[in-house]
């Protein structure tokens, strides 16, 4: 057993919930992660928590060791979802590097964030011209 496994290990063993304070789901986000499939479609209004949702299925792959991407529509969006995760991930953060918006845990699980800011800017331009 490596290092990351027994972190891993240790980590699922002492309660991620509670090292890491994560957040109870409500009963909609619970019937969500329960009917979740590999391909999902959520209406949801404005305040019914779906990144709070995201989190948790994003925090739960990394704890498992796999890599997750996010993907904010603007920076400013994303640098506050950063700034979320790095504090809730803190106690099992191995390496963080701020410019590239990348995270390892102890667990190998790799986290990258992206913002749609400069895409989203080419599509609409190219929207434009046709």
């Amino acid at each position: 057993m490596d290092a990351s496994e027994m972190a891993r290990a240790l980590l699922l063993a002492v309660d991620p919930e509670t090292v890491l304070s994560l957040s109870q789901p409500h009963p909609g986000q619970q019937r969500v992660n329960a009917g979740a499939a590999r391909f999902n479609v959520l209406a949801a209004g404005r305040r019914w928590g779906k990144n709070t949702l995201a989190e948790d299925r994003i925090i739960e792959t990394l704890l498992n060791g796999k890599p997750a991407a996010w993907f904010s529509p603007t920076y400013k969006t994303l640098d506050e979802d950063w700034r979320r995760m790095v504090s809730t991930l803190h106690p099992v953060i191995r390496q963080k590097n701020e410019q590239q918006h990348r995270l390892v845990l102890v667990t190998d699980g790799v986290l990258e964030m992206w913002s749609l800011d400069e895409r989203m800017q080419l599509a609409v331009e190219l929207m434009h011209e046709s």
